[in-house]
């Protein structure tokens, strides 16, 4: 790791801190093979380069994971059942708070911006988005509920996929089966092995591939 002095890594909001961890892995072809470049605005006007297991670190570090050691699945439903249990308290204390009926339905996610949005349309829906946007410890774990998530979405099609299409590449040679779905999927696949910071192509993929968001009813306190 590489730091200018008085250079510090800042970032607009949590989210962006995973994104653009993310993000920085699509030009990492460019540089070595073991370092990827991540750019923040800092007063310095320095800008900070991470070798690509900080970026990785600091990305499951976001996550609500642990930035070193081997990843398990089972890490990432843990982290994302234990956001979820956060996100439907606070929805409901924020909206009883707010005198808002119990037994509303509607869907939570993340904007274009990276803010709260709420689905629907219902009295006391503008007031419950603003109460959400300002707390910080709720933005935080549907953040992370939404990138966990995302990924856990991701490799359960992921792994669909590929029982599918191996079924059509074993009957390919006898029928006119179309094996583009295959080499998509081969494509993907190779381009997280071949990352640098395979995590950040990981969230990518999924973040894009397979979006989250959360239903909300009186059912799911």
């Amino acid at each position: 790791m590489s730091v200018s002095p008085a250079a510090t890594y800042t970032t607009s909001s949590y989210y962006d801190l995973i994104t653009d961890s993310a993000s920085s892995t699509k030009s990492s072809s460019t540089g070595s093979s073991n370092q990827s470049e991540e750019s923040g605005s800092s007063s310095s006007g320095y800008t900070v380069s991470f070798s690509s297991d900080l970026s990785m670190a600091r990305i499951q570090e976001a996550l609500g994971l642990e930035p070193t050691g081997k990843l398990k699945l089972k890490e990432l439903e843990t982290v994302s059942e234990d956001r979820e249990e956060f996100v439907s308290s606070t929805l409901a204390q924020t909206m009883e708070s707010l005198g808002i009926d119990p037994d509303q339905e509607f869907t939570v996610y993340l904007g274009s911006e990276n803010e709260i949005y709420i689905s629907g349309d219902f009295a006391g829906k503008d007031e419950l988005e603003d109460a959400l946007n300002e707390n910080e410890d709720f933005t935080k774990a549907f953040t992370q509920l939404t990138a966990n998530q995302s990924i856990l979405d991701y490799i359960t099609e992921l792994q669909s996929s590929v029982q599918n299409k191996s079924a059509s590449l074993m009957d390919y040679m006898d029928s006119d089966s179309d094996l583009n779905d295959l080499l998509s999927l081969a494509a993907e696949y190779k381009s997280i092995k071949s990352s640098s910071n395979m995590m950040g192509t990981l969230l990518d993929l999924s973040t894009s591939e397979t979006p989250y968001s959360y239903a909300y009813s009186s059912d799911t306190e």
